[in-house]
C-alpha cells in the first residue's frame, strides 16, 4: 500500500494539483500549454468537458494520456531530430523551453527581430491500430514509416519535409475532423482507384467551378481530400 500511495501521489495527485495551480493564470492570459508525459500509471484525460475547457483557453495538450514504455523518448527524439533538407530544422523542444534572457542585458532589437518565427512542424493523427494507419499513409505517400515505430506511435517524413505522427488513443472517432489533409493528383481517376485499393473509403465527390475533389476516409475514419490538379 505504501508503494501504491507513493505512485498515485507522484503520477496522479501531483499532476492534478499542478494543473490546478497553473490553469487560473492560463485562463486569465487566454493561452498556454499543458504537456503531460507520464508512465502507464499516469492519468488519462478523456472527458469531453476537460478537452472543451482547454480548447476554450486556447491551450494545447500533448501526449495527455498514458504512454507505452519507450514511447516518450521516441516522440521527443522525432520532434528534436534534424529536419529533411527541404525544410528548416526546428529547435529541440528540450532547449526551446529555456527561460528567456534578461532583456536588460541584451542589446536593443527591432520588433521583427524579437518576433519568434513559427513553422509547421508536424500533423498528428489519432487512431487505434497505429501500425495499419501508418502503413496506409506510407503507401499513399510512397514514403517509409520512420524507424522506431511501436504499437502506439509511428511517424512518416513526407517528401516536402512535413512530418506525420500517429498516436494511439483510447477513444473512437465520433465527429468529422476539423482539420484534414488535401492530396493533389494529376491523374485523378487513377489515384482514386489506387486509394480505394489501399483501404480508403470514398465519401463524397465535389465540383466547384473548374475545381474537383473527392473526400475519403482513411482506415480509422479520418477524412482527407483528393484534389484534381488538372481540369
Amino acid at each position: 500500500m505504501e508503494d501504491f500511495d507513493s505512485m498515485f501521489a507522484s503520477n496522479v495527485r501531483a499532476p492534478h494539483l499542478l494543473v490546478g495551480a497553473f490553469a487560473p493564470a492560463m485562463a486569465a492570459r487566454g493561452s498556454g500549454s499543458i504537456i503531460n508525459i507520464s508512465s502507464m500509471a499516469g492519468p488519462i484525460y478523456t472527458r469531453p468537458e476537460d478537452r472543451q475547457l482547454f480548447d476554450s483557453l486556447g491551450a494545447t495538450t500533448a501526449l495527455n494520456r498514458a504512454a507505452e514504455p519507450g514511447e516518450i523518448a521516441e516522440v521527443v527524439a522525432f520532434l528534436a531530430s534534424p529536419r529533411p533538407a527541404t525544410s528548416p530544422a526546428p529547435s529541440s523542444p528540450l532547449t526551446a523551453a529555456a527561460p528567456p534572457s534578461n532583456p536588460a542585458t541584451q542589446p536593443a532589437q527591432s520588433d521583427k527581430e524579437n518576433t519568434m518565427a513559427t513553422s509547421l512542424l508536424a500533423i498528428s493523427v489519432d487512431g487505434s491500430d497505429i501500425a495499419r494507419l501508418a502503413q496506409f499513409w506510407a503507401d499513399v505517400l510512397d514514403r517509409p514509416v520512420s524507424p522506431g515505430a511501436t504499437g502506439s506511435f509511428a511517424a512518416i517524413d513526407t517528401a516536402n519535409g512535413l512530418r506525420l505522427m500517429f498516436h494511439q488513443v483510447p477513444e473512437a472517432k465520433t465527429v468529422k475532423n476539423r482539420l484534414h489533409p488535401d492530396l493533389a493528383a494529376s491523374d485523378y481517376e487513377l489515384e482514386t482507384d489506387r486509394l480505394i485499393k489501399l483501404g480508403a473509403v470514398k465519401l463524397n465527390d465535389y465540383e466547384q467551378g473548374s475545381s474537383r475533389w473527392t473526400t475519403f476516409a482513411d482506415p480509422e475514419g479520418n477524412e482527407f481530400d483528393l484534389v484534381a490538379t488538372t481540369p
